[in-house]
């Protein structure tokens, strides 16, 4: 019988995830009491899946690098989630970690004015048969330190 089992977690936590390391897509951030006589927390919601994970400092900080201050420009964006040891209370744990994944940047339109400017010309080949090469350079053997 497995304690995980009989005590289900309403959030996301190591165990859940093992040694897998999905991608997921942003639902939802909700402000959540997660524990009793606690301030609530943001918990991040994925597209697909039933629990949240409860944002800590370092990951929400990751995320607003990657996607902005307002956590409603994360709705609709991916992140890698993995786990990883931290420490949690002076002792080493295995909790879990993001990777955010920076938006597509798209070209904006009329971006090029001529579909020409899309195609660039092959490069010619070096027909100068007396310009030297690195491989014909002698090597200079003075080391300074």
């Amino acid at each position: 019988m497995n304690i995980n089992d009989l005590y289900p977690s309403k959030y996301l936590k190591s165990d859940d995830i093992g040694q897998s390391r999905p991608t997921l897509q942003v639902a939802a951030i909700k402000l959540e009491e997660v524990a009793e006589n606690e301030a609530a927390k943001p918990v991040m919601y994925f597209n697909g899946k039933e629990k949240g994970m409860v944002l800590n400092k370092t990951n929400a900080l990751l995320c607003a690098h990657c996607w902005g201050q307002d956590t409603d420009g994360w709705l609709g964006q991916w992140l890698d989630l993995f786990t990883e040891p931290k420490m949690f209370n002076g002792k080493v744990v295995t909790g879990l970690s993001v990777a955010p994944k920076l938006p597509q940047q798209q070209p904006q339109e009329n971006q090029f004015q001529n579909p020409a400017d899309l195609v660039r010309p092959p490069s010619q080949p070096n027909t100068d048969a007396a310009a030297p090469t690195a491989a014909s350079q002698p090597i200079d053997d003075d080391i300074p330190f």
